[in-house]
């Protein structure tokens, strides 16, 4: 199935927002660490929420959460959670919020342990081609909300020590950073996402799924 130039996702169409999230972020692979723990701070962020909301809400929260550089999150006390709580243009959300600062300090012990966070992410990709990807034909409707590879990177992560995470929140996550491309087969996106897909799995030395 060609890809249109004019045609994208069904999630996203009719909303300038989402649109232009759409098109310059969601999907394409990302292999920056301080791209990981942005990405895995917003799904936090999002759990029980819509994406809009964390898309009109990101510019404060990278405003206020020093550009998600985990290592000043890492470095500053949960006391400072009282104070974005009377922030309106954060998701005040306590749980979230020290869930934000935990996952940070775990992000920096990984990290200062020597641990490579690309593959760490990676690892979990399920590359498939057009022909392959199950859902060519079905509505957006139908994506899945967690897949197996998802629950095992959601137990990874909980066993590594990150909070406010689940199977859903680590698809959607999988999602954004383009460890699965999950964009329609006929979205001008989803050719250049499936390339750049392609080139870190071979580049990282992971074999791409039959």
């Amino acid at each position: 199935m060609a890809a249109n130039p004019k045609q994208r996702c069904s999630w996203c169409r009719g909303d300038e927002l989402s649109e232009r999230y759409h098109d310059e972020e969601w999907g394409f692979p990302v292999t920056s660490p301080a791209e990981f723990f942005r990405c895995l701070s917003l799904e936090t962020m999002q759990a029980g929420l819509s994406w809009r909301t964390v898309l009109q809400k990101r510019d404060r929260m990278a405003q206020q959460f020093f550009e998600f550089d985990w290592r000043q999150l890492a470095s500053i006390e949960d006391a400072v959670v009282e104070a974005w709580l009377t922030d309106a243009g954060l998701i005040r959300h306590r749980g979230k919020l020290i869930a934000l600062l935990s996952n940070a300090r775990t992000f920096a012990r990984l990290t200062a342990s020597g641990e490579d966070m690309t593959r760490y992410f990676w690892r979990f990709a399920v590359p498939l081609s057009p022909e392959k990807n199950t859902r060519a034909q079905r509505a957006a409707v139908e994506l899945p909300s967690s897949t197996p590879a998802a629950m095992l990177l959601a137990k990874k992560l909980r066993s590594d020590g990150f909070k406010f995470i689940g199977p859903t929140s680590a698809y959607a996550l999988m999602q954004s950073i383009g460890i699965v491309n999950d964009h329609q087969p006929d979205c001008w996106r989803y050719p250049p996402c499936a390339r750049e897909q392609a080139r870190v799995l071979s580049e990282l030395g992971f074999a791409a799924s039959a």
